[in-house]
């Protein structure tokens, strides 16, 4: 279930989080949306929509960041397996649950430039994921 856009009006933490790579991302004030992708290692559902998130590429002026409760191995094996080039980042459940008040896995947040969360949901499928985007992004243009 999706809830529904431009009336969620929360923000994200204004907070940097460490990428795969050792590098800051922040997600507050970014140059372009951000999708935040929220995975567990141990949900099937979210494994099986590791194949296609290469996809999400497809979403012009979408930046992605996939968060998962697996360690930086993890990160690294499940790059190489996918061909995944975006950006992973460790997060445990308590810090997940703290900072954006997620519980489900597969869960999804669209952020706009100024941190703002304005359309979120459990995930389903990447292919939904992206016309669900597509969509709004017509009615924000």
């Amino acid at each position: 279930m999706f809830e529904d856009n431009l009336r969620i009006k929360k923000l994200v933490p204004q907070k940097q989080f460490l990428n795969d790579k050792n590098k800051k991302k922040n997600i507050f004030n970014s140059k372009k949306e951000t999708l935040l992708i929220f995975l567990s290692t141990y949900c099937i559902r979210c494994l099986n929509l590791l194949p296609n998130i290469n996809k999400l590429k497809s979403l012009p002026n979408v930046s992605v960041l996939l968060f998962t409760d697996g360690d930086k191995s993890d990160h690294s094996d499940i790059k190489k397996m996918y061909s995944i080039k975006f950006d992973m980042i460790c997060i445990d459940e308590d810090q997940l649950s703290e900072d954006f008040h997620v519980n489900i896995h597969p869960f999804f947040m669209l952020v706009d430039t100024k941190g703002e969360i304005y359309h979120k949901g459990e995930l389903k499928t990447i292919e939904d994921l992206i016309d669900q985007i597509s969509t709004l992004n017509q009615f924000t243009d």
